[in-house]
């Protein structure tokens, strides 16, 4: 699903400072829990 919307709708959607906030939110959560990111579709 991650990879359909980034490579078909990645040029319609902008990520605000609040996405942007959100997203280092959850990459620390995610972090911390011992699990990885990327699996998550985050990238540091």
């Amino acid at each position: 699903m991650r990879e359909a919307v980034e490579n078909f709708g990645g040029w319609y959607w902008d990520n605000d400072d609040d996405d942007v906030q959100y997203k280092k939110h959850l990459f620390e959560i995610i972090t911390r829990d011992g699990r990885d990111p990327k699996k998550y579709g985050l990238k540091a």
